[in-house]
């Protein structure tokens, strides 16, 4: 077994489900991450800013193209842009959007 085959197993990370347009879906192992900042404004003032994202095999990333529907733990994200490829591992970021929070404006 390979390192990223260990790393991606699903003992350690979560499984992602791709819904293609034809309904179709295609299930992966990815590392969700849901990273939360702030961004100063004014010496007492900042702006939260919400960025979710996968990390996942580079062979699972080329399937996901922007705006495609990704279900993470019974929530869906919306890929935000095409994947960002990791230069020295066979690895794929996909940045998300919320639905739901952007659904609230």
């Amino acid at each position: 077994m390979s390192f990223d085959e260990d790393f991606f197993s699903t003992e350690l990370c979560g499984v992602a489900i791709l819904t293609f347009e034809d309904g179709n879906t295609h299930r992966f192992p990815a590392f969700f991450e849901a990273s939360q900042d702030a961004v100063q404004t004014s010496e007492y003032s900042e702006i939260p800013t919400y960025q979710p994202s996968i990390i996942c095999k580079e062979v699972d990333g080329r399937l996901i193209n922007k705006g495609d529907k990704i279900t993470i733990n019974g929530r869906d994200y919306k890929a935000y842009r095409g994947p960002r490829y990791d230069p020295y591992r066979p690895r794929a970021q996909i940045f998300l959007t919320d639905e739901e929070v952007i659904s609230d404006f």
